[in-house]
């Protein structure tokens, strides 16, 4: 037997078993469980809001800049980062509206910021829901978090309206 065989032989057989572990541990997981669903809805709300995030904590750095002692500080670089961010999740939104069948790249452009919006608003629906259990719970450093990600998410709601109501 030739040793590429005995190789690929050895990989195929300890990628199994990777995937059986993975099954496994996955069946052991409650996924209906509130905490699953609630970390996983968190995760997606800074995934889909980290460019927002960036810039946001950008705009704060120059901020601070302003102050004497501080004023080599710029956030310029992250600000830039939060863009480069946003327009790659809006490219993958719109590889998927072009899979649906959008032949015409400014109506899949337009299509991908919409769908990326109510994402996000649906997200932010689901947050104010969280973050008023964990206030109930008394875990206020959760809340204080969730709190932060809904004004975010409230912030980038808030400006894209503002310019699409501006184009029309």
């Amino acid at each position: 037997m030739k040793l590429s065989n005995l190789i690929i032989e050895n990989v195929e057989v300890e990628l199994e078993d990777a995937f059986d572990d993975l099954e496994k541990d996955i069946q052991k997981l409650d996924l209906d469980a509130p905490e699953t669903e609630a970390i996983g809805l968190t995760l997606a709300g800074v995934a889909l809001s980290f460019g927002e995030i960036s810039r946001l904590l950008g705009k704060f750095v120059n901020l601070i800049s302003k102050i004497p002692g501080f004023k080599s500080l710029s956030g310029d670089r992250l600000i830039a980062f939060g863009e480069k961010f946003h327009h790659k999740i809006i490219g993958a939104f719109e590889k998927v509206i072009k899979l649906a069948g959008v032949k015409d790249t400014t109506k899949a452009h337009k299509a991908a910021e919409l769908l990326h919006m109510a994402v996000v608003a649906l997200l932010l629906y689901k947050g104010v829901g969280g973050m008023a259990g964990k206030f109930a719970k008394g875990k206020f450093a959760g809340a204080t978090f969730k709190g932060v990600l809904n004004a975010i998410k409230s912030n980038e709601l808030g400006v894209f309206l503002k310019d699409a109501f501006a184009s029309i």
